[in-house]
């Protein structure tokens, strides 16, 4: 079988995962997510030649093992386009080739939407219900919940800010304002002033202050595996 020549990409989740690298990291980044998309697995002599040299912040979006280097998210978006395409052919080797032209010529109008029920499927469990509407949290819900995390998110500047723009993250209404409070965790951004004065930075691991990007933020769904590339 040819190899996959493509996987589904997350844009929001690959910004949100990049929101502190440079265009140069990133260049060099999302270079080595499709080397590994067509190899598997990059060996240390990969990651070298494409970084020039190690860089923390590259580095870390890829765990190590025995086999070598590989980014956790990208792996099961291509592991999971691969069932889905063994299932297609399963379905098609059990229909008789009047039934599988017909169907073939359905298939990549249907592959996309298909996917995306699958990502849905797969949050299931952590979302509960994805039918289930929207509850707005409380301060106090948003409150206790940074302090059980023991961020530094400000919850009246978070509260404020989703109300500001209808919940919405990005282009899409909130799904889960847990998650996208474990984004802004991950990511530095606590809100409030920051020491600043302007109310909108990222302080990064160093202490040095990066002004917030727009649109450059979580889809406010979680993942099974990670919220970001």
């Amino acid at each position: 079988m040819a190899k996959d020549p493509a996987i589904l990409f997350y844009t929001s989740d690959f910004l949100t995962g990049t929101m502190t690298m440079n265009n140069e990291q990133v260049g060099k980044y999302i270079r080595l997510l499709c080397l590994q998309h067509q190899k598997g697995v990059l060996c240390e002599k990969d990651m070298l030649f494409i970084c020039g040299s190690y860089d923390e912040d590259i580095w870390s979006k890829f765990e190590h093992d025995e086999h070598g280097f590989y980014n956790k998210r990208l792996r099961v978006e291509a592991e999971k386009r691969a069932l889905y395409s063994l299932s297609r052919a399963s379905n098609r080797s059990k229909s008789n080739n009047k039934q599988s032209k017909k169907h073939m010529k359905k298939i990549c109008k249907t592959y996309v939407q298909h996917m995306e029920d699958v990502n849905e499927d797969v949050n299931e469990d952590i979302i509960n219900n994805k039918n289930n509407k929207f509850k707005i949290p409380t301060l106090e819900e948003i409150t206790t919940y940074c302090i059980e995390r023991k961020n530094k998110v400000d919850p009246q500047f978070f509260l404020d800010k989703y109300i500001g723009n209808g919940w919405m993250v990005g282009k899409n209404k909130m799904k889960d304002w847990k998650a996208v409070v474990r984004t802004w965790e991950k990511n530095n951004f606590t809100g409030g002033n920051n020491g600043n004065g302007n109310g909108s930075g990222f302080t990064g691991s160093t202490g040095s202050t990066f002004k917030k990007a727009g649109g450059a933020q979580s889809d406010g769904q979680p993942y099974p595996v990670d919220a970001e590339y």
